[in-house]
């Protein structure tokens, strides 16, 4: 589809010498379009994937990505993007995919963008069927315009955009914080429960 791009020839006539600038394939391919349903590598490798359960067909791309047979699963490595539904976005260093079971297992430092708000943390547990995430690590948090909360754990259901922070949390709002060991927010009505 992409034709490689020539060496480009530079010629310096007065000392006679001949100098080549090689362009880099990989710097001059457009970023893989994320399609619905696909897993596209930036190695030029790209899977559909048949077997996702439910109705997420989610678009991911990553530097590189494999299929293990021993685990079903598939494996990204590097600038891991995972998008579905139109809003939300995890973005990560590496992940691990099973289209068969619609889980997402991450490590490294990963965002969940839901629109808003925006969660990060260390660990990442996604189930496509249950319609919800979880955060694991030492610096899990969520950010929302003039609200942060930090804490161990986050569990997030995104079908009814509640967020739930268990161990050591830390509410950080524009005119209150607060230190507790769990806290519910419930993100449709900006209020913590």
């Amino acid at each position: 589809m992409f034709k490689k791009p020539q060496n480009l020839f530079l010629g310096v006539a007065a000392a006679g010498l001949i100098a080549f600038s090689p362009i880099s394939y990989a710097a001059t391919q457009p970023e893989p379009a994320p399609v619905a349903g696909m897993v596209v590598g930036r190695d030029g490798s790209s899977v559909i994937l048949e077997k996702m359960p439910g109705r997420v067909q989610p678009a991911v791309t990553a530097d590189t990505t494999r299929y293990d047979e021993d685990t079903d699963r598939y494996v990204l490595s590097g600038h891991v993007r995972i998008a579905w539904d139109n809003s939300r976005v995890i973005t990560t260093d590496e992940a691990q995919l099973s289209a068969r079971t619609g889980e997402i297992w991450t490590q490294g430092s990963t965002t969940l963008q839901d629109i808003e708000p925006v969660f990060k943390g260390d660990a990442l547990y996604v189930s496509f069927n249950e319609k919800q995430a979880w955060f694991f690590g030492q610096r899990c948090g969520m950010s929302l315009p003039g609200l942060t909360i930090h804490s161990d754990t986050i569990a997030y259901d995104w079908e009814n955009r509640v967020a739930e922070f268990s161990g050591h949390v830390l509410y950080i709002a524009k005119d209150k914080t607060r230190a507790c060991g769990h806290l519910i927010y419930d993100i449709a009505r900006n209020q913590a429960k």
